[in-house]
């Protein structure tokens, strides 16, 4: 729903309408609806008083760099240690960064990106966010998919995948080998990306989820960025039955 209105009432009363009338749940119906942000207040309240229950889990938390300090500014806000790492990654001669634009190159870094992320899978024993034999001719094909490719010596070490949104950009999908562990090359990856973002000035950065119970290396990676944390949720949750 967009409502042009969000003060008072109306979001509840179009929203009492939308769930009386037209939905017309039977008795073994279940609904989900998840903002994907921090809606207002309003909507929380509808929610409660139609009778659902919130539901929030750690998957739900993200972090989110606001880019509104420029380049300067977001530097500040690194940790040491990750401006130590980016310093050496930024020094290393042999670490060749490239943005990939022809349909070729684009598709050649999925496809590195491809198997890095399954090994990474299988050996780190996680389930991917990301089913890449789904979303590769998308990603390939969509502009809006932002493809940057690291190589050591001519040889491939890393993939970074950013997606351009109307208010921010977002680390999609990323992976690499044991070639980038020696020159910090995720580093130089992310930062380049995040300044990319800023080059287009929107609002901010998504970090594209955190979990630091099943990822934690991931999670204090992006955690040394200085990024604020982000909530999308509740999974609200509603069915007439109450078991």
């Amino acid at each position: 729903m967009h409502l042009t209105d969000t003060t008072g009432e109306t979001g509840a009363a179009v929203f009492q309408a939308l769930h009386d009338r037209s939905l017309k749940l039977r008795w073994t119906d279940f609904l989900l609806v998840n903002y994907y942000g921090t809606p207002s207040e309003t909507y929380d309240r509808s929610m409660l008083k139609l009778g659902y229950f919130p539901n929030l889990g750690n998957k739900m938390y993200s972090f989110y760099i606001r880019l509104s300090n420029g380049a300067e500014g977001l530097e500040q806000t690194l940790t040491r240690n990750w401006r130590h790492n980016l310093r050496r990654a930024e020094k290393n001669s042999k670490l060749f960064l490239n943005w990939c634009e022809q349909d070729s190159e684009r598709e050649a870094a999925f496809v590195t990106v491809s198997q890095m992320y399954d090994n990474l899978k299988e050996r780190k024993s996680f389930r991917g966010a990301v089913n890449t034999k789904t979303v590769k001719g998308l990603v390939v094909r969509d502009r809006k998919f932002l493809i940057l490719a690291a190589e050591v010596s001519g040889a491939p070490v890393a993939v970074r995948i950013g997606y351009l949104s109307n208010t921010c950009t977002m680390d999609f999908l990323a992976a690499s080998n044991e070639g980038a562990k020696s020159n910090y090359a995720n580093y130089r990856l992310l930062w380049t990306l995040i300044k990319k973002a800023e080059s287009f000035g929107l609002d901010g950065f998504e970090c594209g989820g955190v979990d630091p119970v099943e990822n934690y290396g991931v999670y204090n990676f992006k955690r040394g960025l200085g990024a604020g944390l982000s909530l999308y949720g509740p999974l609200w949750l509603f069915n007439k039955n109450g078991f």
